[in-house]
């Protein structure tokens, strides 16, 4: 492989992989806050009572 290719590839600091070597710790996540938790619930919540008012809409109007 030329040698411009192989610095060129040395060179390029891009994508997942930027400024991460093996061994290397991954930084802790964020804490969790509140409102996020809130959303969480309330959106499963919604899913929930979608999903069982659409199935009774169906079982009574197409079946």
């Amino acid at each position: 492989m030329p040698e411009a290719k192989i610095q060129e590839q040395e060179e390029f600091q891009g994508g997942l992989t930027a400024n991460f070597s093996p061994g290397q710790d991954i930084e802790s996540p964020e804490p969790w806050e509140p409102w996020e938790t809130k959303l969480v619930i309330y959106s499963l919540g919604i899913g929930i009572g979608v999903l069982i008012i659409g199935g009774i809409l169906i079982n009574k109007l197409l079946l």
